[in-house]
């Protein structure tokens, strides 16, 4: 027998909502090699460096949660959780209240109240250190509730939507990203131009180029919307993108590209370098749909083109995150 204990520091994502969100990863979802051409498994020749567990196993969860701010609620999306909550709310304890059950990533959310307060943390430092561990290190940390104003030139921009329909993407997952699409595809400001790309082994476009955002386009969106199928064979990300790269962008609009994706993918550096080496006129907003979505990939693409990166779990509340 042998126990195996892993330390490490991550920082919490905040949800578009308010929500801090802890999670921690239990599922796997096969990567596409554009190289191979087809998905690879955990474990397999291909995917060198990856372990596939078989066995059956128990897994147990606790979690200690404690903060500067007052503790509202703590739930979980998918699972039940026992939590207790102390009297005067600065902490909490948590732990599964059923079997936990390996087909979804365990996480939990925290609402704290009055977020919007600004708080200072201090943390003395060991005189018997060297060098930054021996110093005392002050931290202020803020979260301005900043009201979306009115901004006149909101409509003067291009949209373009990408959308994974490979095979990755069946059942839940193609539903929560036409349900995204339709509700992005409504939102757009009038005199916008948009386009709608679609993507697996190979990719289509609804027009040959961008065009003005108006009853009839949005008509012919919502019908190609309506239609979509996790349809379209492998993950290849890399090519729809670089088409859409190497198009100038109209002048006085600029571009941003949303890409809907579970981010199947094993080419995810070439992806990143691609959105990173274009981020002087294009920004990345990337939806993580489905659990097992590929973090490295949605994160990275958007943080390297200064876009932001959501993750739309299946069993989310996908108005509340969009």
């Amino acid at each position: 027998m042998a126990l195996l204990t892993i330390s490490y520091v991550v920082e919490l994502s905040v949800e578009t909502d308010g929500k801090v969100r802890f999670t921690l990863p239990t599922v796997l979802t096969p990567r596409y090699s554009p190289v191979v051409g087809h998905y690879v498994e955990p474990g397999s020749e291909s995917s060198p460096g990856q372990v596939d567990i078989r066995t059956p196993c128990r897994f147990t969860f606790s979690a200690a949660v404690s903060g500067c701010y007052n503790i509202k609620s703590v739930s979980s999306p998918n699972d039940k959780l026992n939590v207790n909550v102390n009297e005067d709310k600065s902490s909490a304890s948590i732990d599964l209240a059923e079997e936990f059950k390996f087909d979804h990533d365990l996480s939990f959310d925290i609402i704290y109240d009055n977020i919007n307060e600004p708080e200072i943390i201090l943390e003395l430092g060991n005189k018997e250190k060297d060098g930054l561990l021996k110093e005392d290190l002050l931290m202020l940390n803020f979260y301005p509730d900043l009201k979306q104003g009115e901004d006149t030139e909101d409509s003067k921009r291009e949209f373009i939507f990408v959308i994974d329909r490979s095979g990755s993407m069946s059942n839940v997952r193609i539903k929560k990203a036409k349900e995204t699409l339709l509700l992005l595809l409504k939102s757009l400001p009038v005199g916008c131009l948009f386009n709608v790309v679609s993507f697996g082994s190979n990719f289509s476009t609804l027009f040959e180029q961008s065009e003005e955002y108006s009853e009839k386009t949005l008509d012919q969106a919502l019908s190609l919307q309506a239609q979509m199928d996790a349809d379209m064979g492998g993950t290849e990300i890399l090519r729809p993108l670089q088409q859409i790269y190497s198009k100038n962008c109209k002048q006085g609009y600029p571009r941003q590209i949303f890409l809907l994706t579970d981010g199947g993918v094993s080419n995810t550096e070439e992806v990143i370098k691609l959105a990173k080496k274009n981020n002087g006129n294009t920004r990345v907003f990337t939806f993580g749909i489905g659990d097992g979505a590929s973090t490295s990939l949605i994160k990275n693409v958007a943080k390297a083109s200064n876009g932001k990166a959501i993750f739309i779990k299946d069993k989310d509340n996908m108005q509340e995150k969009v």
